[in-house]
């Protein structure tokens, strides 16, 4: 029973620890503007307040992904 628990915490942990590595994939940071390249720069598509100078965003991708 105490290897089931163990297993299932390892799997959470693993699942955490990559969606947080997914999450930073489209985090640039370090004050650099990120709607200038980003695919949902335009009225339609982004509604977010931060816009046009958001320097984090988790809907943030590249125009030539």
């Amino acid at each position: 029973m105490i290897i089931i628990q163990w297993t299932v915490f390892a799997i959470v942990i693993a699942v955490a620890i990559f969606i947080t590595i997914m999450g930073l994939r489209f985090r640039r940071g370090k004050e650099a503007y990120l709607c200038g390249d980003c695919r949902f720069n335009n009225d339609e598509d982004c509604h977010k307040t931060e816009r046009p100078e958001a320097t984090i965003c988790t809907s943030y991708r590249r125009i030539n992904s």
